[in-house]
C-alpha cells in the first residue's frame, strides 16, 4: 500500500492508501511479458526475418529490461517506459503492416488504461488525443500515397477511418469516466477510513487519560514518552507506516493496570510479594483487553511486552533478546528514562546524569545494547 503521513498532536501519523500502484504495475508487467513473449514466439515461427518479428522481439527485450528497473523501485519510470515502448512498436507496425485497419489498433485502449493508472486520469484525454492524431495522420498518409502499409491488398476507406476514430474516441471517454468514478470512490473510502482512524485515535487518547486519572504514578507519562520513542524509532530506521502503531501502543502501554486495585497502584510503601504479582499481571490484562480489537493488533507489542528484559528475566513471558518485539524494546528504554526522571510518591526524580549511567549499566541486561547506543546519541 502507498503510505501518506500527517502531523497530529503527539507525533506523525501515517495512513495507507487504497490504490497499490506497485502491485498494479507488477501485474501489468507480467501480463505484458507473457503477451509479448507469446506474440514473439508466433512471429518467429511464421514471419521470421520480417520487420514485424524484429519489432516484437525488441519489445519483449525492452519490456524485460523495464521490469528489471521496476523491481529496483523505480515503478513510475518503468511504467512510463513501458507505455513509450509499446506505443513506438504499435506505431511502427501500423506504418508497415495494416495501417489503421491493423489489429494492433486494439492496443491503444489498453495503453490509455495503463496511462491512467501510472500517470493519473489527467493523462487519459492527452493520450487519447495523441492516438487520434496518430490514426488521422496514418490515414492521411495512406490516402495520399505517401505510405503503402497495405501493399495493394486492401483499400482504406473513409468509413474505415471514421469507425476507428470514433471507437477510439469512445474508448477514451469511457475510460476517463470509469477512472474518474473509481478515483472519487477511492477518495471517499480513504476519507472515511482516515476519519475512522482519527476517531479511534481520539478514543485511545481518552483511554490513556482515564488511566492517568486512575493511576497517579503515570500522570502525563504516556504523552511525554511519545515524541522520544518515535524519535528513537526513526533514528534506527523504523518505517513511517509502523510509527502510528507504536504511537497507539505507547498511549495504551499501561492499560492493563485498569484491572489492578487502586490501593495497590498508588501505594507509597514497598509492595508485598502478592501485590508485586498483581502489578506484573498488567501486560497480560492488556493482552486480554486488546486482543479482540483488530484495529489495535499491531499496537499490542508495546502494552504486552514492554516489561520483558534483554537477558530474559523480565515478565510476563521471559522473552530474551530479539524475541522481544522491536517496538517494545524501543519503548522500554524511553519508559525507564521518563520514569526515573519523574517524581514518584515513593522517591524523587533522578538527575539526568544518574539516569544515563543507569541505562548504560543496564545495556545488555535490561535493554537492547544497540538501542541504548542510539538512545544515548539522542539524549546526549
Amino acid at each position: 500500500m502507498r503510505t501518506t503521513c500527517e502531523e497530529q498532536p503527539g507525533g506523525r501519523v501515517c495512513f495507507e492508501e487504497m490504490v497499490n500502484l506497485s502491485k498494479v504495475l507488477n501485474q501489468i508487467f507480467i501480463g505484458a511479458l507473457v503477451a509479448v513473449g507469446l506474440i514473439s514466439v508466433n512471429s518467429i515461427r511464421e514471419w521470421w526475418g520480417t520487420p514485424n518479428t524484429y519489432s516484437v522481439v525488441i519489445l519483449f527485450l525492452v519490456t524485460a529490461g523495464l521490469y528489471g528497473i521496476y523491481k529496483t523501485g523505480y515503478s513510475r519510470v518503468a511504467g512510463i517506459g513501458l507505455l513509450i515502448a509499446i506505443s513506438i512498436v504499435v506505431t511502427y507496425n501500423l506504418f508497415i503492416a495494416g495501417g489503421i485497419n491493423d489489429n494492433v489498433v486494439i492496443v491503444f485502449p489498453v495503453l490509455i488504461i495503463i496511462a491512467g493508472l501510472v500517470l493519473g486520469k489527467k493523462s487519459i484525454p492527452c493520450l487519447t488525443g495523441l492516438f487520434l492524431l496518430e490514426v488521422s495522420g496514418i490515414y492521411w498518409l495512406t490516402v495520399t500515397g505517401r505510405i503503402h502499409p497495405f501493399r495493394g491488398a486492401v483499400t482504406v476507406t473513409v468509413q474505415n477511418f471514421l469507425t476507428v476514430f470514433i471507437l477510439l474516441l469512445i474508448y477514451g471517454v469511457v475510460i476517463w469516466i470509469a477512472e474518474d468514478a473509481l478515483e472519487r470512490n477511492f477518495l471517499k473510502i480513504i476519507d472515511t477510513e482516515n476519519r475512522l482512524k482519527s476517531t479511534y485515535d481520539q478514543t485511545i487518547r481518552v483511554w490513556g487519560k482515564a488511566l492517568e486519572l486512575f493511576d497517579q504514578e503515570t500522570e502525563g507519562h504516556s504523552l511525554r514518552v511519545v515524541d522520544l520513542t518515535l524519535a528513537l524509532a526513526r533514528e534506527i530506521g523504523v518505517d513511517e507506516s509502523e510509527l502510528e502503531h507504536i504511537h497507539r501502543g505507547i498511549l495504551l502501554h499501561d492499560i492493563g493496570k485498569m484491572g489492578i486495585g487502586e490501593a495497590v497502584l498508588n501505594k507509597t510503601e514497598s509492595l508485598s510479594s502478592e501485590e508485586r504479582i498483581q502489578i506484573e499481571k498488567h501486560p497480560l490484562n492488556a493482552q486480554k483487553m486488546l486482543k479482540d480489537i483488530p484495529f489495535l493488533e499491531k499496537a499490542m507489542a508495546v502494552p504486552v511486552y514492554h516489561h520483558e528484559r534483554w537477558d530474559g528475566t523480565g515478565y510476563p513471558f521471559q522473552l530474551a533478546g530479539e524475541e522481544i518485539p522491536l517496538a517494545a524494546r524501543i519503548f522500554a528504554i524511553v519508559d525507564n528514562w521518563d520514569a526515573l526522571r519523574s517524581d514518584r510518591p515513593y522517591r524523587k526524580a533522578w538527575p539526568k546524569d544518574q539516569v544515563i549511567e543507569y541505562i548504560k549499566n543496564q545495556s545488555g541486561m535490561k535493554f537492547d545494547p544497540d538501542l541504548v547506543d542510539a538512545f544515548l546519541s539522542i539524549v546526549d
